[in-house]
């Protein structure tokens, strides 16, 4: 979703147990970072399913501005899956972030990844992969025009995706 949703980050995995013919079971551990030298987050909202996090940045960008507002949701994942004997199992956990540093189409930044994580976990599953494989057929696409050097701009897009 790089090209459509900026703010959106997408964990996938998928677990092959197909050559097995027994259950496997696939224990997970949530590790997620709320503190660094950079950033301070804390959980405003938690449940079996979803966190969402809000904090700002150490220090601003300028002696001008203020620190920056962070917020972020994210989907939790389970502690322990079980893939069948000789099946597969795909999670897909997806996040938003936004700051106070982007043009924000709420009131709040946590208002807005609250309503937008709300929006992609609601999606249905073929709707997700289709956006996604849109997104990428976007990046495929594109390119670096270098005005009257063709050999150099074959080469800087040549390098892009090799």
């Amino acid at each position: 979703f790089h090209r459509a949703w900026h703010h959106v980050a997408v964990t996938e995995i998928t677990i092959d147990n197909t050559r097995n013919s027994q259950p496997l079971r696939v224990e997970l551990a949530d590790r997620l970072v709320r503190e660094s030298d950079d950033f301070s987050l804390h959980v405003v909202s938690q449940d079996e399913n979803k966190t969402c996090l809000e904090g700002s940045t150490h220090e601003s960008e300028s002696p001008e501005t203020s620190a920056v507002s962070i917020a972020l949701c994210r989907s939790n994942p389970k502690e322990v899956y079980v893939v069948p004997r000789h099946g597969m199992t795909h999670l897909v956990f997806p996040s938003t972030i936004w700051t106070t540093l982007d043009a924000l189409p709420g009131p709040s930044v946590l208002d807005v990844v609250k309503e937008q994580h709300n929006l992609l976990v609601a999606m249905p599953r073929d709707t997700f992969k289709i956006l996604h494989l849109h997104a990428m057929e976007e990046l495929a696409q594109g390119g670096i025009d270098v005005e009257g050097n063709i050999e150099l701009a074959k080469t800087i897009n040549a390098s892009m995706w090799g």
